[in-house]
């Protein structure tokens, strides 16, 4: 049995498994009726349409019992965990049952079920594949270190499709209408269980189960069999009722990728037929279609051909020497050999025999790698590391068309990161900072070590976001702390500012002794600066109230007398104004210039020296408060980049003052593009930080490291001119971008055609 501390902790993941499942449910049987709905409306007869009311009836009168029982066989696989047993689960059409050792070979229906589960748990397992890793790891522990099965994983994919599996059985449907069923349970369910599984191996790292696992899935062992193949169950293809069921779930309810991978196709096909070639490949009884094994292995042999062209390892390794610039001239090279690549494959094989399907796919991973190469928002060295991919990807496109579909799939999510961290992270003139390195580390382990298993992007993908994560967390220290640095000097210059405005106004008009009048422009001046800076209160602080009232009474006290009635009256009061000076001078010992003893003499020198005028120097000219400050002329302010066009000694053109308006609204984190001059080159920088008072913008690099700064004049002059401009943020994925871009070309296409 399981020591207690890890069976309240198994309990506690039973809860947390549930607390998750339960909303999914519930969006499973709101779009039950929606999709049976549309089922019903497209039914070929009123029997079938009837068939479909029933189904949406018999599912709401018992969707709580079929939650209940759901959780019920979810709870005993967790309980049968902990007591170290299992019970095996249904595969490719066998039973086996904890009750009875015997097999018995079920019914097609059966079968078309089990073929749906497994090809659900499938996928899952490849989509989630670095969690369920870890979660198998780590639960092994708790049973003694046995390597656990997939269905012996509380509450994993395998285990939740059978427990779906059990539940359904309340369901007095048709098979067809089943497998719908379990179509849905896949989309709504299956697919959207990333935070689940996240927060499965956060609860058992907090419970000290292997906290610093390291992600190591091996490769499957090579079966001899097709990935498609497998996906199926079985050695065969699917059951034709599941298919057609499945078929018809995703017409019935599409995701946008697949409107948009259906679109294409569509325009593809009909661009085939306008220039003449009908179909790629010759079908039926004219020629049998070229196996997608023999396809895949054509691509083998024209990715190996493929060693010595221009984007080849070493060409790439070559653009890390900084002097070493890609150029337009090597993008459109590199056009030219993914066009070649492609004219390769089809030279390679009977062009005639490859079926459209395939065909379609083919053009359209080039079309996708063409819309990246003309993508300016990303730097033309990860364009051309990138590119490599391009063969991989056909072949990827030939095992899986998924990859067009599933915003999910870790292939097409490899691709998306890939593409966006290269836009984001990547310094094209220092290839060695930033996330260039690891992205040309992913790219090379997928050239080495892709065959036909998709499961290595899955890895590839883990270990790539976990080097982003870092990345993306330094980037966000360091803007972070240039902001502050930023922000603290505009701090710092208005608290200067502020103290020169008041000890301007309280000298004003007075003629002070050249000492006193050096202590207040700098010493007290670093007294009130340091307050304003230090002391949360700020002017409200009693230490600010009394450095106002110990200047004034330095400066009341310093001006020389001109006759003996106004020295008497100083006499009269020096004493309590000296031990007043005295005292405040200790508390205010840590702004600023801590020798007190220094301080008060020179001040007690000048009261003398104010009583007798044969003592006094010669007095400092009467101040009229347009003197700067010393302490302002002897500290460097922050070095900001300017603009030569004199735009802050002019004034704007009414575009500027368009631009200026605008530009006091804009949002941190916007992204500009700095044209390039004869000092830099074409930058793109983020906006982190502004004050609007002074009107300074501070602009970060990719990295996070302060890059310039800019007056909201200069700004504005040089948006005016072309030479600034703000960068449009991309929202949507690289490959959703990339698909619709695609879509709207073949349209354009098609309009022209016709």
């Amino acid at each position: 049995m399981m020591r207690a501390k890890f069976t309240d902790l198994i309990d506690e993941c039973r809860q947390m498994v549930t607390s998750h499942l339960m909303p999914l449910f519930s969006s499973l049987f709101e779009n039950a009726d929606v999709v049976l709905l549309e089922f019903a409306e497209k039914a070929e007869s009123n029997v079938a349409q009837q068939r479909f009311f029933e189904a949406m009836k018999e599912i709401q009168v018992k969707r709580t019992a079929l939650e209940q029982v759901f959780l019920e066989e979810l709870m005993l696989c967790f309980q049968r965990f902990k007591e170290s047993t299992h019970a095996g689960v249904s595969t490719q059409g066998i039973v086996v049952t904890e009750e009875s050792e015997d097999f018995a070979l079920v019914d097609k229906d059966t079968h078309e079920e089990s073929v749906a589960l497994q090809n659900m748990t499938s996928k899952a397992q490849l989509n989630y594949a670095n969690d369920i890793h870890a979660l198998r790891q780590r639960l092994a522990l708790l049973v003694g270190g046995r390597k656990l099965g997939e269905e012996e994983i509380p509450g994993g994919p395998r285990q939740l499709a059978e427990c779906y599996r059990v539940a359904t059985r309340q369901l007095a449907l048709e098979p067809r209408i089943k497998i719908v069923v379990f179509v849905l349970f896949d989309k709504f369910v299956m697919s959207q269980l990333a935070d689940l599984y996240q927060e499965y191996n956060s609860r058992l790292v907090v419970a000290g189960l292997l906290p610093h696992l390291k992600y190591e899935i091996r490769k499957a062992p090579d079966t001899g069999v097709g990935p498609a193949r497998r996906r199926s169950g079985m050695g065969g293809g699917e059951p034709a009722d599941m298919a057609s069921a499945a078929r018809d779930a995703d017409h019935g309810r599409q995701t946008v990728g697949e409107e948009t991978f259906d679109a294409i196709c569509q325009l593809l096909a009909g661009r085939r037929q306008v220039s003449g070639h009908g179909d790629a490949g010759v079908t039926g009884a004219r020629q049998e279609t070229l196996p997608k094994p023999m396809l895949v292995s054509a691509i083998d042999q024209l990715q190996q051909a493929d060693q010595a062209s221009v984007v080849s390892r070493s060409t790439l390794d070559a653009q890390l020497i900084p002097d070493i610039q890609l150029d337009t001239q090597l993008i459109d090279s590199i056009k030219l050999t993914l066009v070649q690549q492609r004219e390769k494959l089809f030279g390679g094989v009977d062009r005639r025999r490859v079926a459209s399907a395939d065909a379609d796919v083919i053009d359209l991973v080039g079309m996708i790698f063409e819309y990246m190469l003309n993508d300016e928002a990303i730097p033309n060295a990860v364009k051309a590391l990138l590119s490599r991919l391009h063969t991989p990807f056909l072949k990827v496109a030939i095992l899986d068309k998924q990859f067009f579909t599933q915003e999910d799939h870790p292939v097409r999510q490899l691709l998306n990161d890939l593409a966006d961290a290269g836009a984001r992270y990547v310094v094209e003139s220092d290839l060695k900072r930033g996330i260039f390195p690891y992205m040309r580390a992913s790219v090379n382990r997928i050239l080495d070590e892709f065959d036909d298993q998709l499961a290595i992007f899955a890895e590839v993908l883990a270990e790539f976001r976990t080097r982003l994560a870092q990345m993306r967390h330094t980037a966000e220290v360091t803007e972070q702390r240039s902001r502050e640095a930023a922000s603290g000097q505009e701090k710092l210059q208005q608290a200067r500012q502020r103290a020169r405005e008041l000890i301007e106004a309280a000298m004003e008009g007075k003629a002070l002794p050249p000492a006193i009048d050096q202590l207040l422009r700098q010493v007290w001046a670093d007294k009130l600066m340091f307050i304003l800076l230090r002391d949360r209160e700020g002017e409200q602080s009693p230490f600010w109230d009394l450095a106002l009232r110990l200047m004034a009474d330095i400066i009341d006290s310093t001006v020389p007398r001109a006759d003996e009635p106004s020295r008497q009256e100083l006499r009269e009061r020096l004493p309590e104004l000296q031990d007043g000076l005295r005292e405040g001078l200790e508390r205010l010992a840590n702004f600023g210039n801590d020798d007190t003893a220094h301080l008060f003499q020179l001040v007690m020198d000048s009261q003398c020296a104010a009583l007798d005028p044969s003592l006094a120097a010669a007095p400092a000219a009467p101040t009229s408060g347009a003197r700067p400050s010393a302490i302002m002329e002897t500290r460097p302010t922050e070095p900001t980049e300017t603009d030569t066009t004199g735009a802050a000694e002019r004034a704007p053109s009414p575009r500027e003052e368009t631009i200026l308006r605008q530009l006091v609204e804009i949002e941190f984190g916007t992204w500009f593009e700095f044209a390039e001059t004869d000092k830099q080159p074409r930058r793109r920088l983020k906006l982190a930080w502004y004050t609007q008072k002074a009107g300074h913008y501070m602009f970060v690099d990719n990295l996070g490291v302060k890059a310039a700064v800019k007056t909201r004049h200069e700004l504005a002059s040089g948006m005016a001119a072309g030479r600034v401009r703000i960068l449009a943020q991309e929202r949507a994925p690289f490959v959703d971008r990339a698909m619709e871009a695609v879509r709207n070309l073949l349209r354009r296409g098609e309009k022209i055609s016709a």
